[in-house]
C-alpha cells in the first residue's frame, strides 16, 4: 500500500487488484475494474500531487484488509465530486476502508472519506 500509494507505484496495482474489482465509494460512483482503481490513484494525486498517505490502524482477517488513513497534502487540482477548484492550501483528512480479499487479490472495496473537514480546511464550508 505504502509504495503503489506514496511512491506513486500505480502499476502494482496489476498485482494487488482484481481485474473484476469493485470499489463502494461512498458519495461517488462506484469503481468498476483494475484499470478505473488506478485512474482513481492517478485523480487523487492530480488534487494532492505532494501527498502522503499513513494506514493506522490497519486490519487483516477473515479475508478482509481494513483500516484508517490519513492524508496529507496540498491541494492543486479541482476535486470534481465536490466542485471545488484548486487552492494551493494544505491538507490533512482521514478516511475508513474495508478491501475484501480473494486469492490474494482486492475484489471489494468500501471507502469513506472524511469530506467535512476536507471542505471546511479549504473554505468551502464554514467551521
Amino acid at each position: 500500500m505504502d509504495e503503489f500509494w506514496n511512491e506513486r507505484n500505480v502499476a502494482l496495482a496489476d498485482e494487488f487488484v482484481a481485474e473484476d474489482f469493485v470499489g463502494h465509494m461512498v458519495g461517488d460512483d462506484d469503481l468498476h475494474g483494475r484499470d478505473e482503481y488506478k485512474a482513481w490513484a492517478e485523480e487523487v494525486a492530480g488534487m494532492f500531487p505532494d501527498f502522503e498517505l499513513d494506514f493506522d490502524p490497519v486490519f487483516f482477517g477473515d479475508g478482509l484488509f481494513c483500516g484508517q488513513w490519513t492524508l496529507t497534502g496540498t491541494h492543486e487540482g479541482p476535486i470534481p465530486g465536490l466542485g471545488i477548484e484548486p487552492t494551493g492550501i494544505e491538507v490533512e483528512f482521514s478516511g475508513l476502508f474495508i478491501d475484501r480479499v480473494e486469492d490474494g487479490r482486492v475484489v471489494e472495496m468500501w471507502h469513506q472519506i472524511d469530506n467535512l473537514t476536507l471542505m471546511q480546511q479549504l473554505g468551502a464550508l464554514s467551521e
